[in-house]
């Protein structure tokens, strides 16, 4: 590595060089010991991600069978990847291919985990990764249970129509905001 990283070599040739210096059998045990250190074999997050589904595991069937989430348009790849896992979960012949799980709901920070080679998806991981956007979804209300009243939808109780524009002068006074969007836009920029 002091060779390849010593600017005052010159290019052509380098790889002869290194070769030369340190020979290619040396070099080559050397990308082994580096490949087996880095093995994802002993890799502590792979037990936690392990020990985290075997908890997961216990409560998530009669999630994904007891309550219907709906969302906002943001929410839209997570409720895919959520109705994924519900027809996983109930099993039976229709029952799809981990291959075809929505992708779009994995963050890069889980995109290594989840999909460890082409075409691979690592069923524990994906689960995991869902259950914890689906988490961060609820915080944001992103994603919310229409039943319920602590993750109900925030827009529920908003007034629309006739209703809305009966209180609009009102809530505007109460805010001390002006009804006209300029009024506003001009202290927004200030």
């Amino acid at each position: 590595m002091q060779l390849l990283l010593d600017e005052a070599l010159p290019a052509e040739g380098l790889r002869e060089q290194v070769l030369g210096t340190i020979g290619e059998e040396r070099l080559r045990a050397a990308a082994a010991t580096v490949q087996e250190l880095a093995s994802p074999a002993d890799d502590p997050l792979a037990e936690a991600l392990s020990s985290s589904y075997a908890s997961v595991r216990r409560f998530l069937p009669a999630l994904l069978a007891g309550i219907t989430f709906e969302g906002t348009p943001a929410a839209k790849p997570l409720l895919e990847a959520w109705a994924f896992l519900q027809q996983q979960e109930a099993g039976g012949r229709g029952r799809p291919k981990w291959a075809a799980a929505p992708r779009t709901v994995v963050p890069g920070s889980w995109a290594r985990r989840v999909f460890p080679t082409k075409g691979e998806v690592n069923a524990q991981a994906y689960t995991l990764c869902v259950v914890e956007r689906l988490h961060q979804a609820l915080r944001r209300r992103e994603v919310f249970v229409p039943t319920s009243e602590r993750y109900a939808d925030p827009q529920a109780e908003l007034l629309r129509g006739a209703a809305w524009e009966a209180a609009r002068d009102s809530v505007a006074r109460t805010l001390d905001c002006s009804l006209d969007p300029a009024v506003e836009l001009a202290g927004l920029q200030q």
